[in-house]
C-alpha cells in the first residue's frame, strides 16, 4: 500500500470501492488535499435513523483516537423523538463514543467541502458498546466464518420520489412501470444520485422505474455483509440529500400511499467456503430440482422458523405491515419457491454456480446491520438443527383462497407490528444472537411506537363509525 505522501485520487477510489483498505493517515491526507472542512461521523440507531455530528478537520485525529461522544440516551429515543419507557440508557448514563471507520470515508459529492464516515460505537474504555449494530454484524460474520462459511449479500431496494402539494405528498411523476418516461422526467435527479453513489463507492447494477408512479428500484452489487449494509445506508443518505436539492423528497417509508405499491428491501444472499470460494448453497444434483444444497434448505428452514421475529427487525414500523398483504407483490405467508414473487423466500432462476436466495419481506425502513445479523442467526440455527423448509410453493399464494391456504398448511407472517414484537420477545435464538442489552432496548423503542399508534383514532374510523354507532 502506498504511503500517505504518495496517495492519489486513483488510490482513493480503489479504497472506496473496496479493492483496497484505507487507513487513518490516508484519510487525513485526503482531507487536506481535497480541502474538506467538515467530516460527518455517523451511525444508525434502533429506528434506522442516521445520527450524525459534524466535526472540523482539525478534530479528526482526536476522533480517530478517542471517538466523538454521543449521549447513550439517544439510543432509547423512539422515531417520534420521545424516550422509551424504563430505558436502560437514560439521561444519567453518560456517553458512548463514535469511532470513525476510515474504510467508510467518502466525500459527499452534493455537499461542498464535506465528507462522512460510518462509526463503530465504543464505551469510555474503548471497548465495543453493546448498542452498536455495526459491531454486531461484524461479530455475526466472524461467528459464521468459525462455522466454515461466509456470505455474499446484496440489497435490492425500492423507494419513492415525492413532492409536496399543499399539505399532502404526491408522487413526483406518474410514469408507468418499466417505462423510460420515469428516467426522462427525473433525469437530473437520477443521474446525480447514480454519480454520487458511484463516486462514494456504491456500485449500482441496474435501476428500474417501478410499479408505483415515482417509485424506483435499484440493485446494488453484492459484497460481504458489513460492506453491503454500509452501502445501503449510503444509498438512503444520498437519495435524500440529492432529492432535497431539487425540492423533492426521497422516502423509504414502506407504504406511503394506500392505493399504490409498497417499497420493499429484498435481501439476496449466498454462502461460500472462505477457503475454496465454493458456493455452499448450490447443488446441481438437488432432488427437488432447484439446484439447492441441503445446507441451503436448512438455512431457509431457519429463516422460516424465525420469520415472526425477523419481521420485528426487517419490518420495524406500524406502516410496514400495510405492505405485507396477500396479492400485493409482497409476501404474507411463510413459504419459498422458484421464481415466485408471492413467497417469503424466492429462488431466482437459472443462476448455476451463482445461485442465491432472495428474502423478500423486509422493507427499507429497517436497520440493515440488524437485519442481516438476524437473518444469518436464523439461518445458522436452521443449519444447526437441520430444519426442513418443506416443499416449494409453485402457486400464486397471494391470490389463493383461505381454504387452499389452510389445506397447504401455510403460516401467516405477523399481521401487525404488535404481533411481530411478541414473536421477537419470545424468540430466544434471535434475541440472544443480537445480545441481551440491544434486544431489550430495541424492543422498548419499537413497543413505544406501537403503543402510541394504538392510541391514535384515524379519520377512517371517525368516518365509518361515529354516526353508525
Amino acid at each position: 500500500m502506498p504511503s500517505a505522501k504518495n496517495i492519489n485520487l486513483t488510490h482513493l477510489m480503489l479504497c472506496i470501492k473496496g479493492a483496497l483498505t484505507m487507513d487513518r493517515e490516508e484519510v487525513l491526507k485526503v482531507v487536506e488535499e481535497k480541502n474538506i472542512q467538515l467530516i460527518r461521523v455517523e451511525y444508525l440507531d434502533f429506528n434506522s435513523v442516521l445520527r450524525s455530528r459534524a466535526i472540523m478537520k482539525r478534530r479528526l485525529k482526536f476522533a480517530f483516537k478517542n471517538g466523538i461522544n454521543f449521549s447513550k440516551a439517544i439510543m432509547d429515543f423512539t422515531v417520534l423523538e420521545d424516550m422509551a419507557r424504563e430505558p436502560r440508557w437514560g439521561a444519567e448514563t453518560g456517553d458512548f463514543f463514535a469511532v470513525p471507520d476510515p474504510n467508510t470515508f467518502a466525500i459527499l459529492p452534493y455537499s461542498t467541502g464535506t465528507a462522512r464516515m460510518f462509526c463503530d460505537l465504543v464505551d469510555i474504555k474503548g471497548n465495543p458498546w453493546p448498542g452498536c449494530t455495526r459491531t454486531l454484524l461484524r461479530k455475526t460474520q466472524e461467528k459464521a466464518r468459525k462455522e466454515g462459511m461466509a456470505f455474499n449479500v446484496a440489497f435490492e431496494t425500492e423507494n419513492y420520489l415525492v413532492r409536496k402539494e399543499g399539505d399532502r405528498y404526491i408522487p413526483a411523476d406518474y410514469s408507468k412501470c418499466f417505462s423510460p418516461d420515469g428516467f426522462d422526467i427525473q433525469d437530473p435527479v437520477l443521474k446525480e444520485v447514480i454519480n454520487s453513489l458511484e463516486n462514494m463507492g456504491v456500485v449500482i447494477e441496474k435501476m428500474t422505474a417501478e410499479y408505483g408512479p415515482g417509485q424506483y428500484e435499484v440493485n446494488m452489487r453484492y459484497s460481504d455483509p458489513l460492506t453491503s449494509a454500509d452501502n445501503f445506508t449510503t444509498y438512503r443518505e444520498v437519495w435524500r440529500g440529492v432529492a432535497r436539492k431539487f425540492n423533492l423528497l426521497a422516502t423509504f417509508m414502506p407504504k406511503p400511499f394506500p392505493n399504490l405499491a409498497g417499497s420493499g428491501l429484498h435481501l439476496h444472499m449466498s454462502a461460500f467456503d472462505p477457503k475454496t470460494k465454493k458456493n455452499l448453497f448450490f447443488d446441481k444434483k438437488d432432488k427437488r430440482g432447484l439446484s439447492l444444497s441441503e445446507l441451503a434448505y436448512q438455512f431457509m428452514g431457519g429463516i422460516q422458523e424465525h420469520a415472526g421475529a425477523l419481521c420485528a427487525v426487517g419490518n420495524p414500523t406500524v406502516n410496514s405491515f400495510k405492505r405485507l398483504l396477500p396479492g400485493s407483490w409482497a409476501p404474507a405467508h411463510v413459504c419459498y419457491g422458484p421464481g415466485n414473487r408471492a413467497v417469503l423466500i424466492r429462488i431466482p432462476e437459472g443462476r448455476g454456480e451463482d445461485l442465491r436466495i432472495e428474502y423478500r419481506s423486509p422493507d427499507p425502513a429497517c436497520n440493515p446491520y440488524l437485519l442481516v445479523s438476524a437473518v444469518i442467526a436464523a439461518g445458522l440455527d436452521g443449519i444447526k438443527r437441520k430444519t426442513d423448509p418443506g416443499e416449494p410453493m409453485l402457486k400464486d399464494i397471494g391470490h389463493a383462497s383461505a381454504a387452499d391456504i389452510e389445506k397447504w398448511g401455510m403460516k401467516w407472517l405477523p399481521r401487525t407490528l404488535g404481533e411481530a414484537l411478541m414473536a421477537f420477545k419470545q424468540d430466544r435464538i434471535i434475541w440472544n444472537a443480537l445480545g441481551e442489552a440491544l434486544s431489550e432496548e430495541y424492543l422498548k423503542v419499537r413497543q413505544a411506537e406501537w403503543n402510541e399508534y394504538n392510541k391514535y383514532v384515524s379519520p377512517w374510523e371517525v368516518e365509518k363509525y361515529l354516526e353508525t354507532y
